[in-house]
């Protein structure tokens, strides 16, 4: 992994890091709308146990029952087609972003933020396997699958938010940096 990631640090080029946050960009502004307003309109139900942020069992297990058998189904599909390409892209942009800007910038900690993106993809995926679990076994309920839900939700989301966090300030430090190197030419 580590080979891997120092291979973007030192590889990415201005052109993947457009091309990534285009997609994203479009990925976000198009895709995710849809999806959202489908998945309500199919389940009948906005609430989704990977964006729950109430971070209760009991929560948790209602929003599966309101899902009903169809839902779960649609849930489980959703959950192996739409939220497999979008951690893909969210990934993509966010990794190719931090390495060119950490690089851009000569930040101290090199290629070493792009682990963030990476945790966050791994734990997204893992709440994906346990919604999935919960979802084909119910109406028997598994408390472990529910707090492995949960907890890998909390990673995801915090790892996503650090990398944003990351993005911005190495975004605000290369702008920084840009504008020292002007004033001195």
């Amino acid at each position: 992994m580590k080979k891997k990631l120092q291979y973007i640090y030192h590889n990415v080029s201005t052109k993947q890091v457009v091309i990534y946050f285009v997609v994203f960009f479009l990925f976000t502004v198009l895709v995710l709308p849809y999806i959202s307003s489908l998945t309500t309109r199919v389940i009948g139900v906005a609430e989704s146990p990977d964006t729950n942020f109430d971070f209760n069992i009991e929560r948790l297990f209602n929003i599966v029952n309101s899902y009903g058998r169809s839902g779960r189904l649609f849930y489980v599909t959703m959950r192996w087609t739409f939220d497999v390409v979008w951690p893909i892209i969210y990934t993509l942009f966010l990794i190719t972003s931090i390495a060119y800007l950490s690089r851009q910038s000569k930040c101290r900690f090199g290629y070493k933020p792009l682990y963030l993106p990476v945790i966050a993809v791994l734990f997204d995926f893992m709440e994906n396997v346990n919604a999935t679990i919960i979802m084909l076994l119910y109406p028997k309920r598994f408390d472990l699958f529910g707090y492995l839900l949960i907890g890998s939700s909390i990673i995801k989301w915090i790892s996503i938010s650090i990398s944003i966090v990351a993005l911005i300030l190495l975004l605000i430090l290369f702008i920084i940096k840009s504008i020292k190197k002007d004033v001195v030419l």
